[in-house]
């Protein structure tokens, strides 16, 4: 990235994440998107009681997410 691109005050991280999303298939963004949609409800609608939540943390679940399991 440019200096000029962090002059502008976009974060390098970020643009750096869109350049991957933007290499990946349609298909493949739907289909981690869906995941993550999937598991935030799911976390969203556990209770506290439940230790997979609780054990694995935002990180986690995204991760898992994200690789598919």
């Amino acid at each position: 990235m440019s200096a000029g691109t962090k002059g502008e005050g976009f974060g390098v991280k970020i643009l750096k994440e869109i350049i991957k999303l933007r290499k990946e298939r349609k298909n493949e963004r739907d289909e981690r998107e869906s995941l993550l949609d999937l598991y935030m409800h799911a976390m969203e609608t556990a209770s506290p009681e439940q230790e997979l939540w609780r054990n694995l943390g935002d990180d986690g679940v995204r991760k898992a997410a994200y690789r598919g399991g």
